[in-house]
């Protein structure tokens, strides 16, 4: 997986396709007839699947990058990841 920081050091299109399979990933979760704590132990492993090489891909991105813009891209990147997680 690569992906680099657009010049806007916002979230690259990669993962923002990904937060939206994440989204309906937790859209399904909630339906589950399942306890809130047991639904969100099940998700765990679930998200952190689908979600660390892209933020990891997102950290490889911001290496080259100075170190004001790197720590900008990367807080953007998680902010999405944050967003889409709180919804």
């Amino acid at each position: 997986l690569h992906v680099s920081a657009p010049l806007d050091l916002g979230p690259p299109a990669a993962l923002g396709e990904q937060l939206a399979r994440v989204r309906e990933v937790l859209d399904a979760f909630s339906g589950a007839l399942l306890p809130p704590a047991e639904r969100d132990e099940a998700l765990q492993p679930v998200l952190a699947a689908v979600l660390e090489p892209y933020l990891n891909a997102c950290a490889q991105a911001a290496a080259p990058l100075p170190p004001a813009e790197g720590a900008v891209f990367l807080i953007n990147c998680l902010l999405a990841c944050q967003r889409t997680l709180l919804d």
